[in-house]
């Protein structure tokens, strides 16, 4: 019986190692299908960091269309001290002069945005927690930017206002 109990686990995991070399070459070409299919999913979602977060506003001045995203301090477990807002700039030629932004929505201008003439992008502080540029890419449609933000309500900052 012993000896029946041993063939038995033994034929068992000769059977698993077989289907697992079965389907590992499998896996390996339906990968792709099943990320993207996975990617499609409700409940999936990309990390703002990489999005840039939700767009909470959109508005047009000098010609362009700006959306504006919401305020990212995103980090793993707690919210960072310093962080970025998103700014996609949709146009197909640079704005004469600078754009004055209210990047929160509150009435008072936050950031000055200079596009050069080479399409290069040049920024100016104006309010507290905006430390200037953190990094611009050009796209098909426009610019993205983002902009350095330190964040008020993090470690004991400022109770009201801000972004």
């Amino acid at each position: 019986m012993k000896k029946l109990i041993t063939h038995c686990g033994a034929l068992a995991g000769h059977v698993f190692a077989l289907a697992a070399c079965l389907a590992c070459p499998a896996l390996f070409f339906l990968l792709g299908q099943l990320s993207g299919s996975a990617a499609r999913l409700p409940f999936m979602k990309i990390h703002p960091l990489y999005s840039g977060g939700e767009v909470t506003r959109e508005y047009e001045a000098g010609g362009l269309l700006l959306r504006i995203h919401r305020p990212v301090f995103d980090g793993l477990l707690f919210e960072r001290d310093e962080g970025f807002v998103q700014v996609d700039i949709i146009g197909t030629k640079a704005p004469e002069g600078e754009l004055l932004l209210d990047l929160d929505n509150d009435g008072r201008q936050d950031l000055g945005l200079l596009i050069t003439a080479i399409g290069t992008v040049q920024t100016r502080p104006i309010a507290e927690p905006v430390k200037g540029l953190q990094s611009w890419a050009r796209s098909r449609e426009g610019w993205i930017v983002r902009i350095a933000l330190h964040n008020e309500h993090h470690a004991g900052g400022a109770e009201e206002g801000g972004m």
